[in-house]
């Protein structure tokens, strides 16, 4: 039980009920009268949303007075209908007019619902309070007295961990609690929360999982507590390895979705979702249906999939199978779905077990599954044949999968997977196959120590470049934490985003009607701010990668900068073609449909750009 303020660490298997543990101790702690609110934070606006769902209920039976209501605190969760937000609109007479912009931004922004006492958002709004950003002390203020839970911590590379470890830090310097919950914590990265966090030195390791891991404050030691799993959650997955290229897990997918299946597929760039994608339209019979996810539809595009997708492969879905849904990294972690079989790209292994949280989630050897799916199966995607002969080649049979995760990391996951013998045992194995892929090796072939040695070094550049960000004391100019910078830094990003907003037709007439690509039209008033024209201009904006229209953002209106930075207006043809006001030569062609999201047609390469198709979610 939680009995006093301190940092909390929940290992536990993908659907075991680690948010109702969480919930659990903050309501203990409530009651013990430590603590007056809450902010649950998790990776993505998607995971947070479908958290909110759930997070809802709890409170309207655990806190009885009024004004418990939970609020959503994301960078898009002031678009949101049933949000009510003050919109000052004070008319600018200038664009130089600073301080009434301000003003006005504060209404939409993430940092006023950041002080409600119960709230479930992105963990990036709260990474920010620990961050060299322009409102650092007020997201630190927010968020003091609260117990603050971090959901999926080990889904961070290590410039956003490091990142964590401040915010614990600093959190329990103001007597907050701090739940920490994780499926695939390796003990290397418990260790580093409890010393960097918590300032303490786990003098009673224990390899148990799952585990409780408790650090009071004025403790002197951790205590690792183990816990029983709950045998039905005990199941065997059947793992068959194919190159990408392969034919196999496409006929496999139509096959199961024919015969009744909901199948996943996970890629881990979203051109590799759309070719897929594309392939699947081709290849199924009528009758099976097919549906795309990532981060590049507009928010209306992405609600409406997310709504009906989610739901098909949700609990209790009335409309199950016969489906087969293609997603990017989203859908990974925190989000409640089953699906009968599971197709994937090679990852590090603890995101690979996370995708497996979303197989047979529900009903595990349920008689109504399809008999071709009665057993939980994986299809992975291994581009490695084990023959590379040196470091480039690796790279090169692992592009464009390398741009998105280290190379080594790769290596040893591909390596450890093959190893399992076509089948691995949740929760049985988790913690061996963790801690056996990060386990040093003794004797290690050349090219994979030369792999090794090159992640090393970005391990330790964005460590040094974390502790650079989190320190308040570093002369460095603080980031702009409004809504308008999409580019927070709270993320370890190869590159910056930029937003297209899509609009049906040029603006008419004397440029002051503009009609967006939902159909949704407006009149621009020049030097005023309005709160719808803002939003139904992130509404129908679409983030890519900042290179491919980084030659025309010079050429954004002053009305469009003073509503969304770094973005363009974009005029959608007939056939989803993306015409740009600018005389400035793109690198590309972009199109835009509903089905596909935004796609590129690269024409030239820029030099500096490799991770071209990288996804990143919003914050």
């Amino acid at each position: 039980s939680a009995t006093a303020p301190g940092l909390y660490i929940v290992e536990a298997p993908m659907g075991e009920g680690k948010t109702e543990a969480a919930l659990a101790a903050a309501y203990q702690l409530w009651d013990r009268g430590h603590h007056h609110g809450l902010y649950f934070g998790l990776p993505t606006q998607l995971t947070s949303e479908r958290i909110h769902d759930r997070l809802q209920p709890f409170l309207d039976r655990a806190i009885t007075s009024d004004g418990a209501r939970l609020t959503l605190v994301h960078g898009h969760a002031w678009l949101k209908d049933d949000l009510r937000i003050l919109d000052v609109a004070p008319t600018l007479r200038s664009p130089d007019d600073f301080e009434r912009i301000d003003a006005r931004r504060w209404f939409t922004s993430s940092r006023r619902p950041l002080l409600a006492p119960f709230g479930v958002g992105t963990i990036d709004q709260a990474l920010m309070a620990t961050m060299s950003v322009k409102h650092a002390g007020l997201r630190l203020f927010a968020l003091g007295g609260k117990v603050v839970v971090l959901d999926e911590v080990h889904s961070f590379d290590p410039y956003t961990g490091r990142l964590i470890d401040a915010l614990v830090k600093r959190l329990l310097n103001l007597n907050c609690s701090v739940i920490v919950l994780s499926a695939t914590l390796s003990t290397a990265r418990r260790r580093e929360l409890l010393e960097h966090g918590a300032g303490r030195t786990e003098t009673n390791q224990s390899d148990a999982y799952p585990l409780l891991t408790v650090a009071h404050h004025g403790d002197t030691e951790t205590q690792a507590i183990p816990f029983d799993p709950d045998p039905k959650l005990e199941r065997r997955v059947g793992i068959d390895i194919c190159p990408p290229d392969s034919e196999v897990p496409l006929a496999a997918a139509v096959e199961a979705a024919e015969a009744g299946a909901a199948v996943l597929i996970v890629r881990n760039t979203v051109a590799l979702a759309q070719q897929t994608y594309d392939q699947l339209k081709s290849a199924c019979r009528t009758g099976v249906d097919t549906g795309l996810l990532h981060s590049r539809f507009t928010p209306l595009d992405r609600d409406a999939i997310e709504i009906e997708w989610l739901a098909r492969f949700g609990k209790g879905a009335t409309t199950r199978g016969r489906c087969i849904l293609v997603a990017t990294q989203i859908v990974e972690q925190s989000v409640d779905i089953d699906a009968d079989l599971l197709i994937s790209d090679l990852a590090p292994s603890d995101l690979l077990i996370q995708r497996l949280g979303r197989l047979h989630r529900h009903r595990d050897n349920d008689p109504t599954r399809p008999a071709r799916v009665r057993q939980a199966r994986l299809i992975l995607l291994d581009p490695l044949t084990g023959t590379e002969p040196d470091a480039r080649a690796i790279k090169d049979a692992l592009a464009p999968h390398h741009f998105i995760y280290p190379p080594y990391a790769l290596l040893r996951s591909s390596a450890r997977w093959r190893d399992l013998g076509g089948a691995i045992a949740l929760p049985a194995d988790i913690r061996q196959v963790i801690e056996s892929t990060h386990a040093p090796l003794s004797d290690q072939p050349a090219a994979w120590a030369e792999l090794q040695a090159q992640q090393d070094d970005q391990i330790q550049k964005k460590i040094n470049t974390a502790q650079v960000r989190s320190n308040p004391l570093a002369r460095i100019p603080p980031i702009d934490d409004s809504e308008n910078n999409i580019n927070f830094g709270t993320r370890w990003a190869g590159q910056s985003s930029a937003l297209i907003v899509l609009c049906k037709s040029q603006p008419a007439g004397d440029g002051r009607r503009i009609t967006f690509l939902d159909g949704d039209s407006h009149e621009v008033e020049f030097f005023c701010w309005s709160i719808d024209l803002a939003k139904a201009l992130h509404r129908n904006a679409v983030k890519v990668p900042r290179w491919q229209i980084a030659e025309a953002l010079p050429d954004a209106p002053d009305w469009l900068t003073q509503h969304i930075s770094d973005a363009v207006i974009g005029i959608v043809g007939d056939g989803g073609e993306i015409e740009f006001q600018t005389t400035a030569d793109l690198p590309g062609i972009l199109k835009y449909d509903a089905r596909h999201g935004a796609r590129f047609w690269r024409i030239q390469k820029p030099s500096s750009t490799s991770a071209d198709d990288e996804e990143d979610g919003w914050n």
